[in-house]
Order: C-alpha cells, then sequence, then structure tokens
C-alpha cells in the first residue's frame, strides 16, 4: 500500500495500518461469501435459478471460477 503514497514522507500509524488489513480482509471475505451463497443458490440475468444447487465452498462441492467473483464485483463494489 505504501508504494502508491504520491509523497515519500507520508507514514501510517500501526493503528491505521491494522485498520486497513482488517477492511481489505472483510471485503476478500465477504466477496468470497457472496460468490458462494450466489454459486450455490443459482443466479441468472432474471433472479435466482431454483434448478442450479449444490457445489459451494461450504459443502465440498465444486470450486468457485473468476467469472462467479466478476459476476458479484459491481455490487460488492457499491456495498463497500
Amino acid at each position: 500500500m505504501h508504494g502508491f503514497f504520491n509523497q515519500e514522507n507520508t507514514r501510517m500509524s500501526r493503528d491505521a495500518n491494522a485498520a486497513v488489513g482488517r477492511y481489505i480482509e472483510t471485503f476478500v471475505r465477504e466477496g468470497l461469501n457472496r460468490a458462494d451463497w450466489a454459486k450455490r443458490h443459482g443466479w441468472e440475468e432474471g433472479g435466482l435459478d431454483r434448478d442450479v444447487g449444490g457445489g459451494g465452498i461450504g459443502d465440498g462441492g465444486a470450486y468457485l471460477e473468476v467469472e462467479d467473483l466478476e459476476r458479484l464485483a459491481p455490487q460488492l463494489l457499491l456495498d463497500f
């Protein structure tokens, strides 16, 4: 993160570093949970597709694909 600072003398306290780390961790966990839920419950353009089932992280099913995360990225970014 420090690589994105414009001025070399910009500093962050340890508490601020910890807060940003926790925020990023929460963001990633939420994204994975949403993708898992959507994959297990199905999702199509018109809403949930109840015929699609199983295969999430929590139940030892199929793996999440990049496309699963890409589908939810816009709403996740708006929520955070």
